[in-house]
């Protein structure tokens, strides 16, 4: 039986996280991967492996007016806005 290939994309949907920080992982060759032409494409088992190793996504930081900033835009409402608020210490 073959192995499914997945595509840069596909791998970062699983893995919730950007196309371009995949790519970077398989052009550091953190992430083995088989370059078809200027197609990247991983097995099934490499991200497996991969999961295992203990690699995770980066974690973005964001600072408390950034968070700040995200609830004001995203119009939450008011009980739950106010639950955020005091988890942030305000």
């Amino acid at each position: 039986m073959v192995e499914r290939l997945l595509t840069p994309e596909e791998v970062a949907k699983k893995l919730a996280m950007s196309v371009k920080s995949v790519r970077n992982w398989l052009r550091q060759g953190k992430l083995k991967g088989i370059k078809v032409g200027r197609l990247w494409r991983i097995r099934e088992s490499d991200l497996e492996e991969f999961l295992k190793m203990g690699e995770s996504p980066p974690l973005r930081s964001y600072s408390k007016s950034q968070i700040e900033e995200f609830l004001k835009l995203d119009k939450l409402d008011p009980r739950l806005a106010e639950k955020l608020e005091r988890l942030l210490g305000r």
